[in-house]
C-alpha cells in the first residue's frame, strides 16, 4: 500500500478521557476480496492503549516538524533534552526551542506531560 495515502485523524473521544485516533486505509488490491466495494477501511485507535509510535505518526497527528518529531520520539523514549540533542546533531538551545515548539502543538507543558501523551501510542510501530 502506498504510504502516502495513510490518513490519520485525532477526535475527541465519547468520554473524553482520551482522544482516539482515526486511520484511514484505502481498499486494494486482495483487500477488494474481502471487503467488496468499499473504498476505505477506517480503524480507530484509543490513545490511552498502550504503544510505541513511529515519527511519522507523531510528526502527523501533532503536525510537528520532522525534527520535532524526531526529538519528541527520542525525549518519549527516555533520552534526556542533552542526550537527545546529542543523538540528533543539534545544539542544546535549539532543541529547547523545538520543546516549547512541541509544547504548544501538543498542548503540554513538561516533558513529564509530553512523554506521558506519547506513551499512549505504544504499540502503532517504530
Amino acid at each position: 500500500m502506498a504510504r502516502g495515502i495513510l490518513r490519520l485523524l485525532r477526535f475527541a473521544s465519547p468520554d473524553a478521557a482520551s482522544p482516539l485516533l482515526a486511520e484511514t486505509l484505502p481498499v486494494m488490491g486482495a483487500a477488494n476480496d474481502v471487503f467488496g466495494f468499499g473504498k476505505l477501511i477506517l480503524t480507530m485507535k484509543d490513545l490511552n492503549d498502550a504503544g510505541s509510535l513511529s515519527v511519522d505518526i507523531i510528526r502527523q497527528v501533532f503536525s510537528l516538524t520532522p525534527m520535532e518529531a524526531r526529538l519528541a520520539q527520542k525525549i518519549s523514549n527516555g533520552a534526556s533534552l542533552d542526550e537527545a540533542s546529542r543523538a540528533l546533531h543539534i545544539g542544546i538551545a535549539t532543541a529547547r526551542m523545538h520543546l516549547k515548539r512541541i509544547f504548544a502543538k501538543t498542548e503540554t507543558h513538561r516533558q513529564a506531560e509530553l512523554v506521558e501523551l506519547l506513551s499512549r501510542f505504544r504499540g502503532r510501530g517504530g
